[in-house]
């Protein structure tokens, strides 16, 4: 049985923390990755944990990709997964499921990128022309995506006004559910299945299922006010989620999927 794996490529908020890359994950199911976002650093992200032993995320691999939600820090690398991994010699399109308006972004990134695209194919390096496309879905609730390895179901999520998705990953030896930003609805606790929630400085939202661990770090000024959304008085800003470092969601991960050493 092919092994699935969760793998963390990035974990930072919209603050330009230099320790910690744009919001995106990796489901890898044997040789097949399938990403969730792609916030900035996301394809050099995938190439060191490629080094790390991770086949499946070598860039020219990065084929399929599903977005939660629209909002910048989740999707500046979208160029990058684009283009990228075509440079890097990927030899079929990108195939990108999300939100309305996913399909416009990815037009025009196209046109924005025209002639660097002109010059690739048609100039003296001669690179495929496949490579670069990218095949958009924008999806509703259910199952999006389906193949011999995973099934993806979306589900909506609460993010203000914004349309936004979780997904459930359904592979032969796991389920796991992953969320971009939301609020009082959580993923895991409509679908009971272990999940983090990292908290920063709202005052609500925290999940209620006893199957969903908490991450926060404690701070006197937490929270900032009723809604979350006061002036942080940190000297770095939303010090309350740039103290949360990856190795500690890594770890907490690894304990409650029974998988540390």
């Amino acid at each position: 049985m092919m092994e699935t794996k969760l793998v963390l490529l990035g974990t930072g908020t919209p603050n330009a923390c230099p320790d910690a890359s744009g919001p995106s994950s990796a489901v890898v199911v044997g040789d097949r990755a399938y990403l969730v976002d792609f916030g900035p650093g996301v394809v050099r992200q995938a190439a060191k944990a490629y080094r790390n032993g991770i086949d499946a995320l070598r860039p020219d691999r990065l084929v399929t990709a599903f977005c939660t939600h629209l909002h910048t820090d989740h999707t500046v690398g979208y160029p990058d997964l684009i283009f990228t991994p075509w440079v890097l010699e990927r030899k079929e399109p990108l195939r990108v499921f999300g939100p309305k308006g996913i399909r416009d972004m990815t037009e025009h990134l196209l046109k924005a990128y025209k002639v660097d695209i002109d010059f690739r194919i048609n100039g003296f390096e001669k690179a495929n022309e496949v490579g670069y496309r990218v095949e958009t879905q924008e999806i509703n609730s259910g199952v999006i995506y389906r193949d011999d390895r995973v099934t993806v179901e979306a589900f909506p999520v609460s993010h203000g006004t914004l349309e936004s998705y979780g997904f459930k990953f359904t592979t032969p030896d796991r389920v796991i559910v992953i969320s971009g930003d939301t609020g009082f609805l959580h993923a895991a606790d409509l679908f009971h299945t272990k999940a983090i929630a990292l908290m920063g400085p709202t005052a609500f939202g925290y999940p209620t299922g006893k199957q969903v661990e908490v991450i926060e770090v404690d701070l006197p000024c937490r929270p900032c006010t009723k809604d979350g959304h006061g002036k942080c008085k940190q000297s770095i800003w939303q010090k309350c989620m740039v103290d949360i470092l990856p190795k500690r969601v890594v770890n907490t991960a690894l304990r409650i999927l029974n998988l540390m050493d």
